[in-house]
């Protein structure tokens, strides 16, 4: 159901602040700050990182991708990608998958 959906996608949203946690093999850090704005980019930044996520590819339980979405392409094929959400700035992307989760991170490197 939608409701549970909701519910699963808050669990693995806690989960990836939690040290110790039973989905990931490290946490991103938190942050409070006294700055609405700065708060509310971080967890829309935390968000950004864990849509990307993928449970179904054969290469590791957890797969990061750079985008998401239909298809870019021209011709109208499905091999070119996806309509480009990109995670904060894709410089950054690399060391905030380190940190959630360091073992797919090397696996996939």
């Amino acid at each position: 159901s939608f409701s549970a959906a909701c519910e699963d996608a808050a669990s693995l949203f806690d989960q990836a602040f939690l040290p110790g946690n039973t989905v990931f093999s490290g946490n991103l850090p938190s942050l409070s700050s006294n700055d609405p704005e700065l708060d509310a980019l971080f967890v829309w930044s935390a968000t950004a990182q864990l849509s990307l996520m993928r449970t179904t590819m054969a290469s590791f339980p957890r797969q990061y991708v750079i985008s998401e979405g239909a298809s870019n392409s021209f011709d109208g094929s499905q091999g070119m990608g996806g309509a480009g959400q990109f995670a904060w700035d894709l410089s950054f992307s690399a060391v905030t998958l380190t940190l959630l989760d360091p073992d797919a991170a090397t696996a996939i490197a």
